[in-house]
């Protein structure tokens, strides 16, 4: 490995013997050799630590950093700190990516000078084993065709922003755009790309697609919010706080009232979505209590907006 990589990698693994190995495989096979990958063991108890020891004992572009268990935002946010490359990508331990991710998500944002660039993504249904390539949230559908070959930025997709897929792992971003804005994953909350999607796309001046799909995500495994159950569950009701930091997020950059109307669709949706994906009966009871405390509050809102 070169002393500065192009592309650092940052890869967050808890308790992913599973996947792990087919995850880091991936990576090692890219057709773009020119990388770091920084993997971050989250204070596993399984076999991933010694699965990852295999790699960085094998090829010296392979990094292992460990920390105490403190969530995947955490685990992210450390190799952030730690990244050496000219751009940064995202992976999750249990998805991979294709051979050739790195080289043409990395020519993408050379030649158009790119502050991000975005690929499409295949969905892996591990209960079915069906491939998915056209879903409409992972395969860019929301943007049309005159976006191919195009530098935009969100002006252009205020139409569209809250349909655009927000996972960081089928993005490569330019690492001084990430250090200059002082962007880090909000630690302690789940759904945290919600967040970190919307203040980089909001500041990016400068982002492609790559509609072809370079990432492989494992729907319905282990480790996946798709799964149901108690403690799964109770994690689904961090989305009322990141519904909110989305809020301040499009405050602060004065695009409340344009978005109002698509923003309150968008809080609609999710949270009805996650509540109809709650089974588990004292979290889906705290949920509905929140889902009307937060109504009886934006009534409450609408009330003395009126009177004033």
């Amino acid at each position: 490995m070169k002393e500065n990589p192009e592309i650092t990698i940052i890869i967050p693994v808890y308790n992913c013997e599973l996947y792990i190995e087919e995850c880091l495989e991936s990576v090692a096979g890219q057709t773009f050799e020119n990388f770091e990958a920084l993997v971050v063991n989250d204070g596993s108890n399984d076999a991933s630590e010694e699965i990852i020891m295999n790699f960085v004992n094998k090829d010296s572009r392979f990094k292992l950093l460990t920390k105490e268990n403190g969530g995947q935002s955490s685990a992210r946010n450390l190799g952030l700190r730690c990244a050496k490359g000219k751009y940064i990508a995202f992976l999750d331990a249990d998805d991979y990516i294709k051979p050739d991710f790195f080289e043409k998500l990395y020519a993408q944002a050379e030649e158009k000078n790119l502050d991000m660039a975005i690929s499409g993504i295949k969905v892996l249904n591990v209960k079915t084993c069906k491939e998915i390539y056209d879903d409409p949230y992972f395969s860019l559908l929301c943007f049309d065709d005159s976006f191919d070959d195009k530098v935009f930025n969100y002006k252009e997709c205020l139409e569209f922003i809250f349909r655009i897929c927000v996972v960081p792992w089928n993005k490569l971003y330019r690492r001084d755009f990430l250090k200059q804005n002082k962007f880090k994953f909000i630690e302690q909350l789940n759904f945290e790309d919600n967040v970190f999607f919307l203040e980089t796309f909001l500041k990016a001046q400068r982002v492609g697609i790559v509609r072809e799909p370079l990432v492989c995500y494992r729907l319905f495994s282990d480790t996946s919010y798709s799964r149901t159950n108690g403690k799964q569950d109770f994690k689904k009701l961090d989305f009322f706080k990141i519904l909110k930091l989305q809020e301040e997020i499009l405050r602060e950059n004065r695009l409340l009232e344009t978005l109002k109307d698509k923003f309150e669709n968008h809080r609609a949706y999710a949270i009805n979505y996650w509540y109809k994906k709650t089974t588990y009966l004292q979290a889906k009871i705290i949920y509905f209590i929140l889902l009307k405390l937060d109504e009886f509050y934006r009534e409450l809102k609408m009330f003395i907006f009126h009177k004033k």
